[in-house]
Protein backbone atom coordinates (compact mmCIF):
# COMPACT_ATOMS: atom_id res chain seq x y z
CA UNK A 1 0.00 0.00 0.00
CA UNK A 2 1.58 3.38 -0.98
CA UNK A 3 2.26 6.29 1.43
CA UNK A 4 -0.91 8.17 -0.49
CA UNK A 5 -3.48 4.97 0.05
CA UNK A 6 -2.30 4.52 3.73
CA UNK A 7 -2.94 8.43 4.58
CA UNK A 8 -6.32 8.37 2.19
CA UNK A 9 -7.61 5.27 4.52
CA UNK A 10 -6.40 7.18 8.11
CA UNK A 11 -8.63 10.01 6.53
CA UNK A 12 -11.42 8.06 5.55
CA UNK A 13 -11.20 6.35 8.74
CA UNK A 14 -11.15 9.27 11.02
CA UNK A 15 -13.90 10.67 8.97
CA UNK A 16 -15.88 8.15 9.42
CA UNK A 17 -15.19 7.64 13.88
CA UNK A 18 -16.23 11.27 13.49
CA UNK A 19 -20.02 10.72 11.78
CA UNK A 20 -20.62 7.60 14.25
CA UNK A 21 -19.23 9.77 17.26
CA UNK A 22 -21.49 12.78 15.80
CA UNK A 23 -24.49 10.66 15.52
CA UNK A 24 -24.34 8.38 18.57
CA UNK A 25 -24.38 11.89 20.68
CA UNK A 26 -26.93 13.11 19.15
CA UNK A 27 -29.04 10.13 19.66
CA UNK A 28 -28.21 10.71 23.26
CA UNK A 29 -29.08 14.26 23.49
CA UNK A 30 -32.17 14.38 21.64
CA UNK A 31 -35.69 14.61 23.14
CA UNK A 32 -37.75 11.77 22.32
CA UNK A 33 -41.49 11.33 22.89
CA UNK A 34 -40.68 9.26 26.43
CA UNK A 35 -38.97 12.32 27.82
CA UNK A 36 -41.09 13.65 30.44
CA UNK A 37 -40.45 17.73 31.58
CA UNK A 38 -41.32 18.15 35.30
CA UNK A 39 -42.20 21.71 36.02
CA UNK A 40 -43.39 22.57 39.94
CA UNK A 41 -46.02 24.56 40.86
CA UNK A 42 -45.88 26.71 43.91
CA UNK A 43 -47.81 25.08 47.02
CA UNK A 44 -51.40 26.54 47.94
CA UNK A 45 -51.73 28.36 50.79
CA UNK A 46 -55.65 29.09 50.75
CA UNK A 47 -56.68 27.41 54.16
CA UNK A 48 -58.61 23.40 53.18
CA UNK A 49 -62.36 24.29 54.35
CA UNK A 50 -63.72 22.10 57.14
CA UNK A 51 -64.62 18.18 55.90
CA UNK A 52 -68.25 18.75 54.60
CA UNK A 53 -68.71 14.90 55.94
CA UNK A 54 -67.09 12.51 58.66
CA UNK A 55 -67.47 9.06 58.36
CA UNK A 56 -65.87 6.43 60.54
CA UNK A 57 -63.46 4.12 59.15
CA UNK A 58 -64.69 0.99 58.45
CA UNK A 59 -62.93 -1.82 61.24
CA UNK A 60 -60.63 -4.47 59.84
CA UNK A 61 -57.78 -2.67 58.11
CA UNK A 62 -54.71 -3.59 57.77
CA UNK A 63 -53.01 -0.47 57.63
CA UNK A 64 -53.70 3.22 57.61
CA UNK A 65 -51.68 6.33 56.39
CA UNK A 66 -51.58 10.21 55.98
CA UNK A 67 -51.16 11.47 52.54
CA UNK A 68 -49.60 15.16 52.45
CA UNK A 69 -51.57 17.68 50.47
CA UNK A 70 -49.81 18.28 47.21
CA UNK A 71 -50.86 17.89 43.33
CA UNK A 72 -52.14 15.07 41.37
CA UNK A 73 -53.08 15.85 37.51
CA UNK A 74 -53.37 19.90 38.09
CA UNK A 75 -55.28 19.23 40.99
CA UNK A 76 -54.12 20.12 44.92
CA UNK A 77 -55.15 17.80 46.60
CA UNK A 78 -55.59 18.57 50.57
CA UNK A 79 -54.02 15.94 52.92
CA UNK A 80 -56.20 13.04 54.32
CA UNK A 81 -56.05 9.37 55.50
CA UNK A 82 -55.77 5.91 53.61
CA UNK A 83 -56.62 2.68 55.05
CA UNK A 84 -55.53 -0.78 53.24
CA UNK A 85 -57.55 -3.95 53.59
CA UNK A 86 -57.18 -7.65 52.82
CA UNK A 87 -60.47 -9.05 53.38
CA UNK A 88 -63.20 -6.65 52.13
CA UNK A 89 -65.48 -7.51 49.56
CA UNK A 90 -66.03 -3.87 49.54
CA UNK A 91 -62.32 -3.01 47.79
CA UNK A 92 -58.96 -3.18 48.77
CA UNK A 93 -59.02 0.84 50.40
CA UNK A 94 -60.70 3.20 52.05
CA UNK A 95 -60.28 6.84 51.20
CA UNK A 96 -61.05 9.64 53.84
CA UNK A 97 -63.18 12.42 52.37
CA UNK A 98 -60.90 15.32 51.43
CA UNK A 99 -60.83 18.97 49.37
CA UNK A 100 -59.37 19.49 46.24
CA UNK A 101 -58.55 22.61 44.53
CA UNK A 102 -59.26 22.64 40.72
CA UNK A 103 -58.94 26.45 39.68
CA UNK A 104 -56.03 28.72 41.41
CA UNK A 105 -53.70 30.89 41.16
CA UNK A 106 -50.93 30.19 41.05
CA UNK A 107 -48.80 33.59 41.11
CA UNK A 108 -50.16 34.07 44.44
CA UNK A 109 -51.04 30.33 45.51
CA UNK A 110 -54.33 30.62 46.11
CA UNK A 111 -57.54 28.20 45.68
CA UNK A 112 -60.19 29.96 44.19
CA UNK A 113 -62.43 26.94 44.06
CA UNK A 114 -62.72 23.83 46.62
CA UNK A 115 -63.80 20.54 44.97
CA UNK A 116 -65.36 18.08 48.34
CA UNK A 117 -64.80 14.05 47.04
CA UNK A 118 -66.30 12.05 49.62
CA UNK A 119 -65.36 9.01 51.53
CA UNK A 120 -65.29 5.78 49.59
CA UNK A 121 -64.25 2.34 48.76
CA UNK A 122 -61.65 1.72 46.35
CA UNK A 123 -60.80 -1.65 44.46
CA UNK A 124 -57.25 -0.28 43.93
CA UNK A 125 -54.81 1.46 45.65
CA UNK A 126 -53.78 4.60 44.63
CA UNK A 127 -51.86 7.29 46.55
CA UNK A 128 -52.79 10.93 45.25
Amino acid sequence: MSRFNKGLFTFLCSLLSLVIYTHAEAQTTTPTATTQVVVEKPVIVTAVPAPKEVIATPAGYMNCFTVMAGWYKDVWVAEHRVCQYADSTSGVAWIEGYWMCNKYDLGEGKCTNWEWKAPRWEKTLAVY
